[in-house]
């Protein structure tokens, strides 16, 4: 341990070097140095410039002009380096000579401004640095005045060369970045966690010159060697790195006659024991996803495909995960890799396999190695126990995080949650029907189900009563809550009249003074507590032919319709062009039904008179279609499947299948059409059947009443919440992905259609204020399990009465913009049972020659931002919100990679990190990078190994000021910052 008197310097050498001249010594020229030995390196250099010497008199000094510096303190410790000249600034003050002072960064200072691509996956930081090495000394990336980049055997006195964990793996992607962009993210994933791919160690990167000045040569002049080494290490005097300090600096109080005299002339010190409790890193924009268990199960398997290969002579510490043989195996014993200790011996390997763990139980006996999961998260066992209340995960004492082993499942809106797609579904209370009497009554509904028609335009509402009450509990939020944004049409079902009493009864008016009963309403709740009220649904009550379809007993209603009776066939009324209903002989207007009823208008050839629109009471409109019916089981035809192989242990994907028919009138309904809905609007939590395979809890993953696509603030609970693992809900929703296979058999045959492809497909999404969008995607060939991605946002569509109606097209209300904050119904469907104008075809459309659809869909999620919080485990959430703190990494494309960078900054921000700053007499014992002891009986109340009133801090930075008096040496002073840090 040295702690000496300061003394002065005893050389200080300041040579200007230029290619291919003689060495210019300004040793006896400067004044004042400020040498600071930090990341990056620089010195400012005062010289006396009397006469216009430098100015303009040679040696005239210019901008990149390299500067030598080497300092030498009374103890023989050097400290040296070269620089160029970045600005040179000139000056004459009254009484004292002319002064030129050079503002000198390190000669790799371009470097670090470079801009780099590469892209490396699976491999360790270590191997990132020396590609970034060999890129920075391509021919097609450097001047002919760029310093050349060494990357230098292991040097433990000078700290040059690779010291990074050469077993760690991780994503390398830089494109187009700048080198310090570069080097700062393999500094930021060293210091993550082991079991998450780090070394937990943190370290600094930077250039040293290799150039000594030993002899005139001009060798070594122009190249720079990497120096990446762990922060508070220095050489033990054996060749090894140590992070025991060769120095202590001393504060003794000013009457104290110890001996040695104190070392320290000055002393400041900043503590801060928190930056941020609540850290949230981002990373790249198209790697995240909404529900999150894409994301956390892809990084699992990201972490555990792509581990390094097993080698001999590797330093493996307990965490570490090797391939040998094509099988993983986890460390469990630190050790230096032999043959003799090679996988698979088990004492210093364990067999691990990419499986979801059992899930944490009270009262298990588990070993150590054992690996469990618990609320999303898997853990591994690091000390025999029993599971009590008091040791579950996270217990740092008995457990540690891991990350390749997945906690969920890649798709929770597919996998075991058919009932969720089953939900969707208009009148899915009858999708299960032992007598099959309902046969052909669900229905999945196309966009159609919103037209903004000037004589038929059409919404949904969610249930047709006269009461709120009878509202079912398993449409509402928690069984209690009406949803945002729900809808109903306030009509008695079984007379079609408004109500004759109760909340919607006579004279009740909504806030806009409209009556409620016989309208279209809206539960308005902005608040989301349940506390809303019953508004009349765009301030608009319905008119005459206004069509609503119930989505909960999937039945066509239409207002006050031109109701005919039939004779022979022949309606005696019909609707004509100007949307009036008039008789079918003679064209007098005729009476309209007085209520609203079931049913929906259909193309009449009408005697005499040609093809108008005619009500036909009970038929159901155009927009909804048939899902097919199984006999077998007595119930729709829907269930998993198996499409993709990533699902570790069961059928993840979801069908559902269509039976087009060439009879008309048939049980099922406008059924050349294939396809789901999906709900943001709380999709039926409460509503559940066995008897469908997987059927799961339905919509337990999104449950509010309207979605987001902004997904800024709001939960997939709807709540707003910022601190804690729900926030890595948010951030914009960019686009739907999804695999799909899409089936067909043949009319005749009832085989598998194999030939036909290309096929256009389409996802649409309503509003609140019923403005729709569809996303156009094409699934090019049959049979085939293809990805997709649908981006938002998507183009507006104008919804149209289907092919057996008059009504045009051409002539819609005035459409609104798509408002992403307030998604509430959706389908994924086939576009090919449309014509170009969106019209329902039926038998015209492609699909006229098949007897069965079949679409199946897994990984359904939508795509936003990656982002990762520190704060997802409940159990041990930080106490206090001290601050937000977002970090971008958008380089980042794993999530168990941005997981462990934001768990490795956790441990960063909320170490008690404090900051020292002494000023001493003269010295260059302590290097940038070393580890010291401070010590100081009046303002340090620590005790650091064993030593009392004592911290041990890295030195992030020196500052050697030196200045000349008239007759030789002056003043000599050095400042070091140490911040204390983690030490593994």
């Amino acid at each position: 341990m040295v702690t000496p008197n300061f003394t002065p310097y005893t050389e200080v050498l300041v040579i200007l070097k230029r290619a291919g001249q003689a060495d210019i010594d300004l040793s006896q020229a400067w004044s004042t140095i400020e040498y600071e030995d930090a990341l990056p390196q620089s010195v400012k250099i005062t010289l006396n410039s009397q006469f216009g010497k430098f100015m303009t008199i040679a040696p005239i000094l210019q901008q990149f002009d390299k500067i030598f510096v080497r300092i030498t303190d009374a103890r023989d410790n050097v400290i040296q380096d070269v620089f160029h000249i970045r600005t040179i600034k000139r000056g004459r003050k009254a009484g004292k000579n002319k002064q030129i002072i050079l503002f000198c960064p390190h000669q790799s200072e371009n470097l670090w401004k470079q801009t780099i691509s590469l892209v490396s996956r699976r491999t360790s930081g270590a191997a990132a640095l020396n590609q970034l090495a060999a890129i920075l000394n391509r021919p097609q990336n450097k001047g002919t005045n760029d310093p050349d980049v060494e990357m230098p055997a292991q040097d433990t006195v000078r700290k040059v060369g690779n010291f990074l964990d050469p077993n760690t793996s991780n994503n390398y992607i830089f494109e187009g970045v700048k080198l310090q962009t570069a080097l700062d993210e393999i500094r930021d994933i060293e210091q993550e966690p082991i079991e998450g791919g780090g070394s937990f160690e943190a370290v600094f990167i930077r250039f040293k010159s290799k150039y000594n000045h030993t002899s005139p040569s001009d060798v070594n002049l122009n190249t720079v060697q990497i120096q990446a080494f762990p922060q508070g290490f220095q050489d033990n005097g054996s060749g090894s790195l140590t992070n025991i300090p060769n120095v202590t600096l001393i504060h003794q109080p000013l009457k104290s006659t110890a001996t040695p005299p104190t070392n320290i002339l000055q002393f400041e010190s900043d503590e801060d024991p928190e930056l941020a409790t609540n850290i949230h890193v981002i990373g790249d924009r198209n790697s995240g996803s909404y529900p999150v268990n894409w994301q956390q199960f892809q990084g699992a398997r990201d972490v555990f495909n792509n581990v390094n290969s097993w080698q001999t002579s590797q330093d493996y510490v307990v965490g570490n995960l090797v391939n040998e043989a094509g099988v993983i195996y986890e460390c469990i014993t630190n050790h230096t890799s032999a043959s003799a200790n090679k996988p698979p011996n088990a004492s210093f390997w364990i067999v691990r396999t990419f499986t979801k763990p059992a899930i944490w139980n009270l009262g298990t006996n588990y070993a150590v190695n054992n690996l469990v999961r618990r609320l999303n998260i898997s853990w591994k066992c690091i000390q025999a126990h029993t599971a009590t209340a008091t040791n579950e995960p996270p217990n740092a004492e008995f457990w540690t995080r891991i990350f390749f082993a997945p906690a969920v499942d890649y798709s929770p809106l597919t996998k075991a949650n058919t009932q969720l797609w089953v939900n969707g579904l208009a009148g899915s209370q009858f999708a299960v029907d032992p007598t099959d009497a309902n046969q052909g009554r669900v229905c999945m509904i196309d966009p159609n189900v919103i037209v903004k028609d000037a004589n038929h335009p059409r919404t949904f509402v969610r249930i047709v009563t006269d009461n709120p009450s009878n509202i079912p509990s398993n449409h509402k939020i928690a069984s209690s809550d009406i949803p945002d944004a729900y809808r109903v049409l306030a009509i008695d079902p079984a007379t079609g009249a408004a109500p004759l009493s109760g909340e919607w009864g006579p004279g009740n008016l909504d806030r806009n003074g409209l009556a409620l009963g016989g309208s279209i309403l809206e539960f308005v709740d902005p608040d989301k507590d349940g506390n809303g009220e019953w508004v009349v649904f765009k301030a608009n009550v319905p008119g005459d032919d206004q069509e609503v379809f119930d989505w909960n007993r999937a039945e066509p209603w239409i207002n006050n319709p031109c109701n005919p009776t039939v004779t022979l066939g022949v309606p005696d009324r019909y609707v004509n062009n100007a949307g009036a209903c008039v008789f079918t002989v003679g064209g007098a207007p005729a009476a309209r039904a007085s209520v609203w009823t079931i049913g929906s208008y259909a193309i009449q050839q009408v005697p005499l008179v040609g093809q108008f629109g005619v009500f036909v009471p009970g038929r159901q409109m155009e927009c909804a279609h048939s899902v097919k019916w199984d006999l077998i089981n007595h119930r729709i035809d829907m269930g998993t499947v198996k499409i993709i192989n990533d699902d570790v242990d069961g059928d993840s994907g979801v069908f559902i299948k269509s039976a087009p028919t060439l009879v008309p009138g048939g049980k099922d309904q406008n059924p050349f059409y294939v396809g789901f809905n999906i709900h943001a609007l709380n999709p039926l939590t409460g509503q559940s059947d066995s008897e469908f395979p997987g059927s799961g809890s339905a919509g337990s993953d999104i449950t509010h009443a309207t979605f987001d696509f902004n997904n800024m603030f709001r939960d997939h609970f709807g709540v707003p919440a910022w601190f804690g693992p729900q926030s890595e809900d948010f951030l914009p929703i960019q686009k739907f992905a999804f695999f799909m296979q899409f089936l067909t058999k043949l009319l005749f045959s009832n085989l598998r259609d194999l030939l036909d492809g290309d096929f256009s497909m389409g996802i649409w999404l309503c509003d609140r204020r019923d403005n729709v969008k569809v996303i156009q995607f094409n699934q090019p060939r049959k049979n085939e399990i293809l990805p997709h991605e649908a981006n938002l946002p998507g183009e507006l569509y104008v919804g149209v009465p289907g092919a057996s109606t008059i009504f045009s097209p051409q002539q819609p209300e005035t459409v609104d913009a798509f408002d992403p904050r307030e998604f509430l119904v959706g389908g994924i469907y086939t576009r090919n049972s449309f014509d170009k104008d969106g019209r329902y075809q039926g038998l015209n459309s492609r699909f006229r020659k098949t007897t069965e659809m079949e679409m199946r869909i897994d990984g359904w999620r939508m795509i936003k931002p990656l982002m990762a919080t520190n704060a997802d485990v409940l159990q041990d959430k930080p106490t206090r919100n001290i601050q937000t703190q977002f970090v971008k990494k958008q380089s980042i494309i794993s999530y168990a990679q941005i997981k462990n960078l934001v768990l490795g900054l956790d441990k960063l921000f909320n170490f008690p990190r404090r900051e020292f700053s002494e000023n001493t007499g003269g010295r260059c014992d302590i290097q940038f990078g070393d580890s010291v002891y401070y010590t100081d009986s009046e303002e340090i109340n620590d005790t650091t190994d064993s030593l009392p009133n004592t911290v041990k801090g890295v030195n992030t930075k020196n500052v050697i000021s030196l200045s000349k008096g008239k007759n030789g040496p002056g003043g000599f002073t050095a400042k070091f910052d140490l911040v204390t840090r983690l030490f593994p």
